[in-house]
């Protein structure tokens, strides 16, 4: 009887392992190569500066996904508030396998420096038809960077206010 379960068990795991490679082989890999060639070419960057993000969480209506890309550890560390975590590679199988996302969803997604970001946008913009997905600018050293309140030296209190 055991047999019969793990028998039934692998005949799964192989139907669902030939589905994701059919998938897989449908989807066309971006090298960092093209994605450098989309970018001298004028190819339409989707970006969001970091004080667009803020206005809009400020606004706090019509709020997209943030979505950030890095790994849960680092995002477990300093992240931006209503942002979750889903690492590249589980955010891309989802997006791309699963297709666990609307393509009119609005997204904006985040990494630490914005490159994984940005070609996780350009590739859903442009190669998956999604129509709102950003990517955070500079990623999260830029946010930090525009959050730091302006620094205030102790010889000249007017000096960097």
């Amino acid at each position: 009887m055991d047999f019969l379960l793990i028998g039934t068990v692998v005949i799964a795991l192989l139907a669902v392992t030939i589905v994701i490679a059919r998938k897989l082989r449908e989807i066309e890999s971006v090298s960092l190569l093209d994605f450098l060639r989309r970018i001298s070419s004028g190819a339409e960057f989707r970006d969001i500066e970091p004080a667009e993000l803020q206005e809009i969480l400020a606004r706090q209506t019509d709020m997209p996904l943030l979505i950030d890309l890095r790994e849960r550890d680092v995002f477990e560390a300093r992240q931006i508030e209503k942002a979750v975590s889903l690492p590249f590679d589980n955010f891309m199988h989802e997006v791309l396998i699963e297709e666990s996302y609307d393509k009119e969803q609005a997204m904006i997604l985040i990494c630490d420096h914005g490159l994984k970001s940005k070609v996780a946008a350009d590739i859903l913009g442009e190669d998956e038809g999604f129509s709102s997905v950003l990517s955070l600018r500079g990623g999260m050293e830029a946010w930090e960077k525009y959050r730091q309140p302006a620094p205030r030296f102790a010889c000249c209190p007017s000096f960097g206010s």
